[in-house]
């Protein structure tokens, strides 16, 4: 029954999708730092993944519109963080799609993302790998960001018992808990993109074949 969850077409077409949008981006990096033949092979690989992507990410809009859902029909934001707290919870068909209903400007996140992937596989195909390698990144943005709105406020709906599903309003920590996280964030997120950087920087520049030795030489 467990793999039963995991292995269900739907959840395979996620894991199909990320896989694409992996190929594809790692194609556009091995565009940015690598020379032919490897290049070449990239280019038309990364340019086909991308492709592939964009028909996996309708398809799987296309089953969400058709799946039932979760919807919070009580609850109070401002209660406890405790996931057994009182909410009501219900599933619906299409609940999925509410919140594009309710606000049709969340469109556009969906929109972005295939329009990163359609410019992304066209901009590999032109030989311009770093606009590629962005709009890849911008890809993987909305694809997890139309994820994100797709659920709000849900954030781990329960298959077991939807009233014990965690949502931003009960999954929260407490105020104390909010400000300590801050403050190491505040602290430790630059020092990451420093060395981030700093490693992309070293590293920066094509990687060359090696020269072919001559065996006469002394």
């Amino acid at each position: 029954m467990f793999l039963g969850y995991l292995l269900n077409p739907f959840a395979l077409l996620c894991g199909f999708l990320s896989l694409a949008l992996a190929i594809y981006q790692g194609a556009a990096m091995l565009m940015i730092r690598g020379t032919d033949p490897i290049y070449s092979r990239a280019k038309k690989i990364g340019s086909a993944a991308a492709l592939v992507a964009m028909a996996l990410f309708v398809v799987g809009g296309i089953l969400v519109a058709g799946m039932k859902g979760y919807v919070l029909t009580s609850g109070d934001p401002a209660m406890p963080a405790n996931p057994v707290s009182g909410q009501v919870v219900e599933q619906v068909a299409g609940a999925w799609l509410h919140n594009y209903e309710a606000h049709p400007i969340l469109w556009a996140v969906p929109l972005i993302a295939l329009a990163a992937m359609l410019l992304g596989s066209l901009a590999m195909s032109a030989r311009k790998a770093i606009l590629a390698w962005w709009l890849g990144a911008v890809a993987w943005i909305g694809t997890i960001a139309t994820a994100g709105v797709s659920m709000f406020p849900f954030l781990m709906p329960s298959s077991d018992d939807p009233n014990q599903s965690i949502t931003v309003w009960n999954g929260t920590g407490s105020e104390y808990n909010l400000i300590w996280m801050t403050i190491f964030a505040l602290i430790f997120v630059p020092v990451i993109i420093s060395y981030t950087t700093w490693c992309f920087h070293v590293m920066r520049g094509k990687v060359q074949p090696p020269a072919p030795q001559d065996d006469h030489a002394y």
